[in-house]
């Protein structure tokens, strides 16, 4: 009888999965900009620069080549030093190593307003170069806190910040970046808006590689890798549909949408899975990471692997849409 049972609720949790995807699916307006994309060849020029730096010159970067991760702190600082930023580092200690948060900070208008976080981890994982996985989220983080640094204002104060450690054996500990992060301003008391998490964002291919955590998940979704992904929870989906929709908008690539439990894999394989822990609204933005990217944690993530225009084009679209959600508080 219990085995009926368990069996029969596990049914019923997978379809309940599959229609809701169908619904978040259907509910949000398809309707895609018409404009033509500007010309992305000096941001692409850029993002690679920062990505060959990373995943090339430097290379592996996490504790066990510990000189490599903070050249990577230094290159990442180096890049933003003279913008018109607020910057500190949040250190902490693991295993008689000092790691740190880089914080950059956009002064807002309104101190009565919550936050609004982009972070990205700089951190690779052991025995890769870590392009995609995360050169490509670092790269664009760089450039759109320089864009962010060049407006005149905002409404909210809106924080870029890179994190360390995200990475095995880290991932999911107390020790992980953006654990220590949230951890860190939920005991400030400060208020978020949203964090949005910018997680491997570089690989893009027109062939039918797309693969999901559930197979019926192919009815619904794309079969080919080409389309940019943004993933969230179900208890923060009002914010996660309004980013989606305004991104469509300003992004003339395909884009699609999750809802879903976090218990599906892959939903809170990244850092915003650290700001629900301390019940901020958070969500992902994704190329979908090893459900297409056959490099993910080899030794074959490496910047050759990367499409930069396409990537100029997202991280265009992400500075476009972060800077409308801070002017409209609906």
């Amino acid at each position: 009888m219990k085995e009926i049972n368990f069996f029969y609720l596990l049914t019923r949790i997978i379809l309940g999965i599959i229609l809701l995807f169908i619904s978040c699916k259907n509910n949000i307006n398809k309707t895609m900009s018409i404009e033509k994309p500007v010309d992305h060849k000096l941001l692409s020029a850029q993002l690679s620069k920062h990505i060959k730096k990373l995943a090339s010159d430097i290379g592996e970067r996490n504790p066990g080549l510990y000189k490599n991760l903070e050249k990577a702190r230094f290159y990442i600082e180096e890049q933003l030093k003279n913008e018109n930023l607020l910057h500190y580092n949040q250190g902490y200690s693991v295993n008689n190593h000092q790691f740190y948060n880089l914080v950059y900070e956009k002064k807002g208008e309104s101190e009565k307003l919550p936050l609004i976080i982009i972070g990205a981890h700089y951190d690779s994982a052991p025995g890769t170069p870590g392009a995609d996985d995360n050169a490509t989220g670092v790269s664009a983080l760089i450039e759109i806190a320089k864009k962010f640094s060049n407006i005149t204002s905002t409404k909210h104060t809106i924080r870029f910040v890179f994190f360390t450690l995200e990475e095995p054996p880290f991932f999911k500990t107390e020790d992980m970046g953006s654990i220590r992060y949230s951890n860190f301003i939920k005991s400030k008391k400060e208020k978020v808006r949203f964090m949005l998490c910018l997680e491997m964002l570089g690989f893009f291919s027109e062939k039918t590689i797309q693969e999901y955590p559930l197979n019926l998940m192919r009815l619904y979704y794309p079969d080919k890798a080409n389309f940019i992904g943004i993933v969230g929870s179900y208890g923060y989906s009002s914010i996660t549909k309004k980013f989606y929709r305004i991104f469509q908008k300003e992004n003339p690539l395909k884009s699609e949408v999750l809802i879903a439990p976090q218990f599906l894999t892959g939903v809170d394989f990244s850092d915003h899975a650290s700001f629900w822990k301390n019940d901020y609204p958070a969500f992902m933005i994704t190329d979908t990471a090893f459900y297409r990217n056959k490099n993910y944690h080899e030794v074959t993530d490496t910047p050759d692997t990367i499409n930069y225009e396409t990537l100029a084009i997202v991280t265009n679209s992400i500075f476009k849409t972060i800077a409308k959600m801070d002017q409209n508080e609906k």
